[in-house]
């Protein structure tokens, strides 16, 4: 997986830290014809009890016991020369134990996918994005002994052709 361009990072925080509900804030820029340095990925987190983080690849955020707690979650892919597509895939997987019994649950969802067909001189986001939530009472009860972890890998290409993937993924241990 391609590290964060940390020349671009400040730049992107600028643009993502003003992101309400979604990422209004990425601007228009024209495609180049020439774009050889990769995009950057991360995620922005907004929890329901005010908590707000921007993260970048590979992270996992951990819920201790807190079933009321949940977030609003939204990979977001970024390059100075335009993001042509970001792709998200994700699962949840729930593993439960009672008196020394195990049992485990996968779910899978359909990736999002926002896209453009722009080419080189051709108006174009410089960033993209996708949202979902995270709720842990949608996949535990109280008094469950269970864990329950989302994850998700966000491929994000540019109109140079260039290819990074994000990662993160939140737990919940009871």
């Amino acid at each position: 997986m391609t590290k964060p361009n940390l020349i671009a990072a400040p730049a992107l925080l600028a643009l993502v830290v003003l992101c309400g509900g979604g990422c209004e804030y990425f601007r228009t820029i024209t495609v180049p014809a020439v774009d050889n340095s990769p995009p950057t990925g991360g995620t922005r987190f907004l929890a329901n009890d005010g908590d707000d983080q921007i993260r970048f690849d590979g992270f996992t955020e951990v819920i201790h016991g807190d079933l009321g707690k949940s977030y609003s979650i939204f990979p977001f892919g970024f390059d100075n020369g335009g993001v042509q597509e970001l792709t998200i895939s994700r699962a949840v997987a729930r593993s439960c134990t009672n008196g020394g019994i195990g049992s485990s649950t996968h779910y899978s969802f359909l990736d999002q996918t926002q896209s453009g067909n722009e080419s080189a001189g051709q108006s174009a986001p410089n960033g993209r994005y996708g949202a979902f939530s995270f709720n842990p009472n949608t996949y535990v009860t109280a008094g469950e002994n269970c864990t329950v972890d989302m994850g998700w890998v966000v491929e994000i290409t540019d109109y140079g052709g260039n290819t990074t993937y994000a990662s993160g993924s939140i737990r919940y241990v009871p």
